[in-house]
């Protein structure tokens, strides 16, 4: 398991220079936008994304409305990096699942 990086490395790599930032984070935006709008491809499919955000009380956030997309053209890399530091770098949880084993059965007398 890959170690995993510290709040401050998550920050400096993510805020670098912003000359060589800007230009990948530019590219990396337009691709997610891009996944988005691939991702509505009927109107079936508009209508259950708008109607399972409605049903949660998030209506607004749905990735098919234009809030979202004007949201997402306002990300800068500091507002990622800071998002990654505080929710990204933390080590993992582990869950192990034990089957239960099954209740005896008491057999007839």
């Amino acid at each position: 398991m890959p170690r995993p990086r510290s709040r401050s490395c998550a920050r400096d790599r993510a805020g670098g220079n912003a000359d060589e930032t800007r230009p990948a984070f530019a590219s990396a935006r337009a691709g997610f936008e891009y996944r988005l709008l691939t991702d509505l491809e009927t109107p079936a499919e508009l209508a259950d994304t708008f109607g399972w955000y409605a049903v949660e009380g998030n209506f607004a956030y749905a990735p098919a409305s234009s809030r979202y997309f004007h949201v997402a053209a306002e990300l800068t890399p500091q507002a990622v990096a800071r998002t990654v530091a505080r929710y990204l770098t933390a080590s993992p949880a582990v869950v192990t699942l034990v089957r239960a084993r099954p209740a005896a059965t008491p057999k007839p007398s």
